[in-house]
């Protein structure tokens, strides 16, 4: 299915010269020989189901170590990075490229040797990966057997994320897609219901008063900081009241014993005004 939706897409623009950057969906060795008879090149990542041979896939490596394997004008490469990365290209041939990258063990910035249709397929298919992580992580849209919702979800999350870069083009200036969510979804209400702002100030006024008033553990001498040792650990009520272990933190309080780890003011106030 995947290698006809390609293939029906490129109806108009075989026998060109054209390059198709594609990710490991959509493609197989089958579908790359194919394209190259009708004059067309391809770049992209591949699952190894898809005719990868498995003397390439056995082959033990080292993290920055690469392999090629050719067959006619169709090369694949293999680069371990923090997981294998798979890549085939019919235009580009076996070369690498260096690459500055920071060592979070050695320290310092060290100059990787990494495969040219690595850095190939990066720059070009960088705004579809990026829409897919802006996406992502607020993806609202579920298992669900009416597909429609799926469909009607995932255009309106669409229409937001369109409305974003817009935003973002205009004001020059960055924003995530939580917070123009929020933003967006903010004024939308504002707009339209009309005691909306007024609820909504009077939910912030009434949490803000709560953050603000002092606890009796407070003045026992426990106080929510930064660990001086700067390392994350577990939030003591997440991992053990709300079973999220997950949650990492840098806050403790400094007046407990093995200074409890904590990452918000509410967690600080119940973990000492319930345990």
């Amino acid at each position: 299915m995947s290698e006809r939706v390609v293939a029906y897409m490129l109806s108009n623009l075989l026998d060109e010269g054209r390059e198709v950057i594609l990710d490991n969906w959509y493609l197989s060795v089958r579908l790359v020989e194919f394209l190259l008879t009708r004059n067309t090149y391809v770049t992209g990542t591949i699952r190894t189901n898809r005719g990868v041979p498995s003397e390439l896939t056995q082959l033990q490596l080292k993290k920055g170590q690469s392999c090629f394997i050719r067959k006619g004008d169709v090369l694949i490469v293999r680069y371990k990075d923090k997981k294998d990365v798979y890549v085939i290209t019919s235009k580009l041939t076996a070369d690498f490229i260096q690459k500055d990258q920071y060592s979070v063990v050695d320290k310092r910035v060290v100059v990787l040797q990494k495969p040219s249709h690595v850095d190939h397929y990066n720059s070009n298919m960088g705004a579809v990966d990026a829409t897919d992580q802006d996406m992502e992580p607020y993806n609202a849209a579920r298992k669900s057997y009416a597909w429609f919702k799926k469909v009607g979800i995932h255009v309106l999350q669409r229409m937001v994320l369109n409305a974003k870069v817009l935003y973002s083009v205009t004001n020059k200036r960055k924003v995530d897609m939580k917070d123009f969510t929020l933003q967006l979804c903010d004024e939308i209400l504002a707009k339209n219901l009309s005691d909306y702002t007024a609820m909504r100030d009077q939910h912030k006024n009434a949490k803000r008063q709560k953050l603000s008033e002092p606890s009796t553990s407070r003045l026992a001498g426990h106080e929510l900081v930064r660990s001086e040792q700067n390392t994350r650990r577990r939030c003591w009520v997440c991992y053990n009241i709300e079973k999220k272990r997950s949650i990492f933190t840098y806050k403790c309080c400094i007046g407990c014993k093995n200074r409890v780890p904590l990452c918000s003011l509410d967690h600080f106030t119940y973990y000492h005004d319930n345990l």
